[in-house]
């Protein structure tokens, strides 16, 4: 009787302490709310920020010689590990890339095409993806140990921008944020 205790539960704790790999490689970003707002969808680039039911401001610029632009006609905002451990970039093909940073007022943002420019007080670090082992062990991602949140643009009512830690707009709604694997053929994101 002992013996078939100890056999049935093996097969349980081997796969619980077995941890299961981060996949490498680039991401989408999706978010989802439950209250008061709810929300579930992939968060687009656009003009400098990320948004909840915005096109992504994606472009392939054509006057520039030798450039085939055939080669880049995505428009979905990826995202990749940056080269320093917490960063992220967006994952596209313009030269330098492009860097994701959280802004002085809070804001999700990312750099203009062809610059390493920052604002002053912008944060670039701390960005983190892990699997939660809840819900069926999603890959989430982090900032800090700060609260990611949705807040409404004041352009429409279904348009949701997405910040880091508090902020002082109203009706806000904390997200979880979960990166799911994907790839990207988006050459740059206007900003």
């Amino acid at each position: 009787m002992k013996f078939s205790v100890i056999s049935s539960t093996l097969p349980m704790a081997l796969s619980v302490s077995i941890p299961r790999a981060i996949p490498t490689g680039s991401w989408l970003i999706s978010i989802e709310s439950r209250y008061p707002l709810y929300l579930f969808d992939i968060i687009q680039a656009n003009n400098g920020g990320f948004w909840y039911n915005k096109a992504p401001s994606s472009n392939c610029p054509d006057e520039v010689e030798g450039l085939d632009c055939s080669k880049y006609p995505g428009t979905q905002t990826a995202f990749i590990e940056g080269s320093v451990n917490g960063t992220v970039s967006l994952d596209v093909a313009v030269p330098g890339g492009q860097q994701v940073y959280v802004a002085p007022d809070g804001a999700l943002s990312y750099t203009t095409p062809h610059s390493a420019a920052l604002p002053e007080g912008a944060i670039t670090t701390g960005f983190h993806r892990y699997r939660s082992e809840t819900f069926g062990a999603p890959i989430m991602l982090s900032f800090a140990g700060k609260s990611i949140v949705a807040c409404p643009s004041p352009e429409s009512k279904d348009v949701y921008q997405i910040y880091v830690g508090g902020t002082n707009g109203q009706n806000c709604s904390w997200v979880n944020v979960y990166a799911e694997t994907s790839s990207s053929d988006a050459y740059e994101f206007t900003a």
